[in-house]
């Protein structure tokens, strides 16, 4: 009986040195960056227990916006986010 297949997100920190990308499991991760992944319970299991990535199971939460602890504001895609406005002002007034 197969297991259906578990989210997870899964980060991969490259050895000193190494390549800054890495092919592996049939998918692609880049140092430091958290990727949100399907996969069935086995590859899981071998992903968890390679010491060069980190696994958290489970739907990823959603953005933290920087510096606020709040999530980040979804913004429809190919509308610039409201930071990126050229009338915002950021907390100095400037």
């Amino acid at each position: 009986m197969q297991r259906a297949p578990k989210m997870a997100t899964v980060t991969y920190h490259a050895p000193e040195g190494d390549s800054k990308v890495v092919e592996a499991f049939g998918l692609t991760f880049y140092d430091g960056k958290p990727e949100q992944v399907e996969v069935e319970g086995g590859l899981l299991r071998k992903i968890m227990g390679n010491a060069h990535f980190e696994v958290v199971e489970g739907e990823a939460p959603p953005p933290v916006e920087e510096g606020s602890g709040e999530p980040a504001s979804a913004s429809k895609a190919g509308e610039p986010h409201p930071k990126d406005h050229k009338d915002h002002k950021d907390h100095k007034g400037r």
